[in-house]
C-alpha cells in the first residue's frame, strides 16, 4: 500500500515537472555586438558640446567641489539614442553621478554609423571643477 501511494506521487511529480519543462517557443532577439565609437559615434559638433549639455542641465550648480572625476560607460544604439549610462570609475558624489546618468540617458540624439545589429560603446570622463563641468570622449 505505501508502495503503492510513494509510486504514485512519484509520476504525479514528474507528470507535473514535464508539464513545466515543456518548451516554451520564445522568440530571442540576436544579441548586439559592441563597438567602439571611434569615429562612428559623436555628440553635437565635437567633444565640448557633451559637456556644454551637462552644464545646461545643471547639476554641479550647487556643489562646493574643488576637483572630483568619474568615468562614465555609455551605450548607444544605431539610432543614436543612449540606452545605458553607468559609472565605472572615480567618483564625485552619489548625487550627482545619479544626476549625470540620468542626464546621459536624457540626452538628444548622437550622430551615428553603427549597423542595426551593433551598440557603441563611448566613454565619457566627467570632471566637476569649482562648479563647472568638462568632458573628455574616449
Amino acid at each position: 500500500m505505501v508502495k503503492k501511494i510513494c509510486l504514485i506521487a512519484v509520476v504525479g511529480l514528474l507528470t507535473l515537472n514535464s508539464s513545466f519543462s515543456q518548451d516554451q517557443s520564445v522568440v530571442e532577439e540576436p544579441a548586439k555586438q559592441l563597438v567602439r565609437a571611434g569615429n562612428k559615434t559623436t555628440f553635437g559638433n565635437g567633444p565640448s558640446d557633451v559637456a556644454a549639455y551637462l552644464t545646461e542641465q545643471r547639476i554641479a550648480e550647487k556643489s562646493k567641489i574643488d576637483y572630483k572625476r568619474a568615468a562614465f560607460r555609455l551605450t548607444i544604439d544605431h539610432q543614436g539614442k543612449v540606452t545605458e549610462a553607468s559609472r565605472f570609475f572615480g567618483g564625485i558624489t552619489p548625487e550627482i553621478e545619479e544626476q549625470l546618468s540620468a542626464a546621459f540617458l536624457r540626452m538628444p540624439v548622437w550622430k551615428t554609423t553603427i549597423e542595426a545589429n551593433q551598440l557603441s560603446v563611448v566613454y565619457v570622463v566627467v570632471i566637476v571643477k569649482n562648479q563647472q563641468i568638462t568632458t573628455e570622449l574616449y
